[in-house]
């Protein structure tokens, strides 16, 4: 082997053991940008202080979304006091936090219908999430957080009440082995769909 190919061996090793350790580094530095960024997020129960900034966001989003009519949620009485709403032992709120800033929520009620007793079904309600912080996996882990809550609570089916416009998420509820079962229409826009889940 001439002097020029051991040259270039060692040349080509050591770019190459540099090239390993840049990769590394940008790893690691991926994984505590990571890291940190979860550190920030925050899921707990719903605080007395935490009302009327869950009623904003809830409100803001229902703006972003054109559901202000007549039969919007955007009047339900559960804004006034979220906190109180879901105070008994068989409901619950969670509220998201980023930098202790609400930018979410999701909660818990029971559910009543004629196919289960009122014991062992609970309805997810006020799913909501910051348009900012969306396709980053919050909206994912609120949802889990609410099936494994609801199970813990001992239900043993979920309900989940949407409206047809809301196309991601009724692709992510069929994702998530959701079954359709009741459909109706309220208004000329506004097609309801329910959708349910053994725990």
């Amino acid at each position: 082997m001439n002097k020029s190919m051991l040259i270039n061996e060692r040349s080509w090793s050591i770019l190459f053991q540099k090239s390993v350790q840049l990769a590394e580094l940008l790893l690691g530095d991926l994984s505590d940008q990571f890291s940190n960024l979860s550190k920030r997020f925050n899921l707990r129960k719903i605080q007395k202080k935490d009302n009327m900034a869950i009623k904003e966001l809830i409100q803001k989003i229902l703006i972003q979304r054109g559901g202000v009519g007549v039969d919007s949620l955007f009047y339900d009485p559960e804004l006034i006091d979220i906190c109180d709403s879901y105070y008994q032992q068989d409901s619950y709120f969670a509220v998201l936090t980023y930098r202790k800033e609400v930018v979410g929520g999701v909660g818990l009620k029971p559910a009543y219908d004629e196919v289960e007793p009122p014991s062992d079904i609970c309805e997810l309600k006020k799913l909501y999430l910051h348009k900012d912080y969306r396709n980053k996996g919050q909206g994912k882990y609120m949802f889990d957080f609410a099936l494994k809550k609801a199970k813990s609570l001992g239900y043993k089916s979920i309900k989940v009440e949407t409206e047809r416009r809301n196309e991601n998420f009724l692709e992510f509820l069929l994702r998530e082995q959701f079954e359709l079962r009741e459909c109706s229409v309220s208004s000329e826009e506004n097609t309801k769909l329910v959708f349910y889940k053994r725990l």
